[in-house]
């Protein structure tokens, strides 16, 4: 009778430690860093990666900054443009001195060819960075 209580102990408690295992927890964050962050993965594995770590509840504006350029960069390397702009778009409402997410905005731009708009982010990207040789170009 001892040795049936005792198993049943056993099994009940290897059945509550399983539903509390670590292999049921959330995402692995470091991978999708390495995906999004990284440019790793094909486009939809990039932009799925961003998208995850965004989600996540203490993200700071700097870290969402670097989440969306590396995400609008995946969609203007998939020729998605219009959602690399909007990326970018948020990136610069963070962060509105940042020439890097203006430059790339302005690339996009270009791709739909849209001048006007290339050339409003390629004159401020060159006034925030005078020697930024891409604006220049």
């Amino acid at each position: 009778m001892h040795i049936r209580l005792a198993a049943l102990i056993i099994v009940i408690v290897t059945l509550f430690l399983s539903f509390n295992s670590p292999s049921k927890s959330g995402p692995d964050y470091t991978l999708l860093a390495e995906a999004c962050l990284g440019n790793k993965g094909g486009m939809s594995h990039v932009v799925a990666a961003c998208t995850t770590l965004m989600a996540g509840e203490e993200v700071s504006l700097e870290g969402q900054s670097r989440l969306l350029r590396a995400r609008g960069w995946a969609y203007y390397c998939g020729k998605q443009y219009d959602k690399a702009i909007l990326d970018y778009t948020d990136v610069v409402a963070l962060r509105p001195n940042d020439s890097n997410a203006l430059l790339n905005r302005a690339m996009a731009y270009d791709a739909m060819d849209n001048s006007r708009s290339s050339e409003k982010d390629y004159s401020k990207a060159l006034l925030l960075d005078p020697n930024n040789a891409y604006a220049l170009f």
